[in-house]
């Protein structure tokens, strides 16, 4: 699972990252200051939730996050249905050097929350 209790350091910036999500591995809810960021599902479905839509998203869709979006991603799928995504965005936007870290953990809001 990615988290606020991920362990990633600052020197850590890609322009694509190809995850692996396992039935149940979510990747938390999170916005990015200084980005917009692309989600391509190259194996298997997956659920987005982006400002409180939640959507599926199956093999070969594309979903294009704005800057400042608040956004999560889950497996929701049966014990055998990996999936596995790649998520992009232009690094030299990726960190501002005055303001830090792009990446900012949001808590969610249980009250609102439909994806259990």
């Amino acid at each position: 699972m990615l988290g606020p209790d991920s362990s990633t350091s600052k020197e850590e910036k890609y322009c694509s990252e190809l995850i692996t999500l396992a039935p149940g591995e979510k990747i938390d809810l999170h916005a990015h200051q200084f980005h917009h960021e692309s989600v391509l599902v190259v194996s298997g479905c997956i659920m987005a939730r982006v400002e409180g839509m939640t959507s599926p998203l199956k093999k070969g869709e594309v979903l294009l996050v704005s800057r400042l979006s608040k956004h999560s991603l889950w497996n929701d799928q049966d014990a055998d249905g990996l999936a596995e995504v790649l998520l992009s965005y232009v690094p030299e936007f990726a960190q501002s050097k005055e303001e830090g870290i792009d990446l900012v953990w949001v808590k969610e809001d249980r009250e609102n929350d439909t994806e259990d």
